[in-house]
């Protein structure tokens, strides 16, 4: 097969694992070989790839119960940057949601520093 790149904008059908390698097909008979795969879309879209391998049964499991609506970013802007006075970098993670509603945090401040803000 010969090298090619990569084409945006066409769906992704299968992926398929065949000896130290994955193969990629797309809808257009496009077929791509590759050593790793990363998919960078919602779960949602991933769930519509047919695997050769199977996913994990975790991560299979989130892929049919994770909808698209139920993901959200909120921006929160204050008066100073107080995580950094204090040391921090602004960056948090809560893996279990049973405190907050927020997963995870970063710092979402500008470079000028002009707008303090946290997103989480």
């Amino acid at each position: 097969m010969e090298r090619k790149k990569a084409k945006s904008m066409e769906a992704v059908y299968s992926i398929t694992r065949e000896n130290n390698y994955e193969l990629i097909k797309t809808l257009y008979g496009f077929e791509i070989k590759s050593r790793r795969v990363i998919l960078a879309i919602p779960p949602c879209v991933q769930a519509k790839i047919h695997f050769s391998t199977a996913l994990p049964a975790l991560p299979n499991q989130v892929l049919q119960r994770f909808p698209l609506s139920c993901v959200m970013t909120c921006i929160f802007y204050c008066n100073k940057l107080f995580w950094r006075e204090n040391g921090f970098c602004g960056l948090s993670t809560n893996p279990s949601l049973e405190f907050c509603e927020a997963q995870e945090t970063c710092d979402d401040s500008k470079p000028n520093e002009e707008y303090p803000s946290l997103m989480a």
